[in-house]
């Protein structure tokens, strides 16, 4: 961990005696790397606490606290108009991540950077909730069945208005690839939890704090794997613990992640929350939980993974070539890769998936693969030692997150 990560993670777990260290830091290191995290506006926030905001960056630092809350404000905008478009539909919304965090846990919209909006819907209203959508304007790239989605992700593909934003509609709160387990009896228990908000200014439902916490941590661990999550996904998880402290049933979340098959991942991420923030988890959570601690290799590479950022040519395809599955394996995983069902397909290149000319497409993803993993590829043929050894620790990765 460089001297800059040490001192950033310091200021997000609040720890005594970083004020001492700031003295000696490299501030221009400091601040990229919390941009990179995804971080920079609490770590803003923390040094305006402390008063140790240095007088060469303070400009810099409030103005990009300042477009973050200006780019905020008109998702929030956005929002509202789809919430209160939803309440006259009779469409229930759950928002998710960033749109619930920074107005309900953070306090402060500008505190928690935000790409696009993620809602939950039930399966029943993708349509209606899809047309509600077009009617504001928000059209997708490329036209989807919202069946055929649903059986290879957790979300429809993202929808755009021009001078909007982005908004991405969830029927479930993990992809279905993983080996989670979230079946139409759990979707009804989030959804009969979820409890009245108002977010945006306008009618919502909010998921219960025990759901809420482990959707954050499945995200950055079963659904992401720790690539491009950054610390701002750990942060998000003490700041939930911190909002909801003494209202968080941390057996019942155990129970929970334990039968949505999701205890390591959780686990996982708690770990990681709790070494890199001011969480603290129960002593008695660990033991409540299946499953068991992960050896310290697979640890490590999440931990790379988060700080270091993925390496470029490591691919889910290229583990899976190293993971226990023999010849019978890598040729699936190969073919797997080559020509994935048409819903996936369209969703990759942007192209309609009810059509017969999307068959013309897959010599395009085998050339296009080609094109950009055949470096990756070459290293693992010539068992180029570093590489192989990444693509094993991500199988390892996979293995313990439950991946089939």
């Amino acid at each position: 961990m460089t001297r800059e990560a040490d001192i950033l993670i310091s200021l997000l777990a609040r720890r005594e005696g970083v004020a001492q260290r700031l003295a000696t830091t490299n501030w221009e290191d400091l601040v990229a790397l919390a941009a990179q995290q995804d971080t920079a506006p609490v770590l803003y926030s923390r040094l305006c606490q402390l008063g140790l905001v240095p007088p060469a960056h303070a400009a810099g630092l409030r103005d990009a606290s300042r477009a973050r809350a200006a780019r905020n404000l008109l998702l929030f905008s956005e929002l509202g108009k789809f919430l209160h478009a939803a309440k006259t539909a009779r469409v229930p919304v759950i928002p998710l991540k960033g749109a619930f965090l920074a107005e309900t846990v953070y306090g402060d919209i500008a505190l928690r950077p935000m790409a696009d909006l993620d809602l939950l819907v039930k399966p029943a209203d993708l349509p209606l909730a899809i047309e509600t959508l077009r009617q504001l304007g928000y059209e997708s790239d490329q036209p989807f069945d919202p069946v055929a989605q649903q059986a290879r992700f957790q979300d429809m593909p993202p929808m755009r208005r021009s001078g909007g934003a982005m908004v991405e509609l969830h029927w479930t709160l993990v992809t279905p690839l993983c080996g989670a387990r979230i079946d139409d009896r759990e979707l009804d228990g989030i959804w009969r939890r979820a409890a009245p908000a108002t977010i945006a200014g306008a009618p919502a439902l909010a998921l219960a704090p025990e759901d809420l916490l482990l959707h954050l941590c499945m995200h950055a661990s079963v659904h992401h794997r720790f690539a491009d999550v950054g610390l701002k996904s750990f942060v998000d998880i003490a700041e939930v613990a911190r909002h909801y402290e003494g209202r968080l049933d941390w057996r019942e979340l155990a129970g929970r992640a334990n039968a949505w098959r999701v205890a390591n991942g959780v686990r996982m991420a708690l770990m990681l929350a709790q070494e890199w923030t001011d969480l603290r988890v129960p002593a008695d959570v660990w033991a409540q939980l299946d499953g068991e601690r992960p050896d310290e290799q697979t640890l490590e590479w999440a931990r790379h993974k988060v700080l270091e950022g993925r390496p470029t040519e490591l691919v889910n395809e290229f583990a899976r070539l190293e993971s226990d599955g023999g010849a019978t394996g890598r040729l699936a995983a190969l073919r797997t890769a080559a020509f994935p069902p048409r819903a996936v397909l369209a969703r990759l290149y942007g192209v309609p998936g009810d059509s017969w000319r999307i068959l013309a497409w897959y010599p395009y993803r085998i050339w296009d693969l080609w094109s950009r993993y055949r470096g990756a590829l070459w290293k693992l043929l010539r068992r180029d030692r570093e590489f192989v050894d990444d693509t094993r620790r991500e199988s390892r990765l996979r293995e313990y997150l439950g991946w089939p």
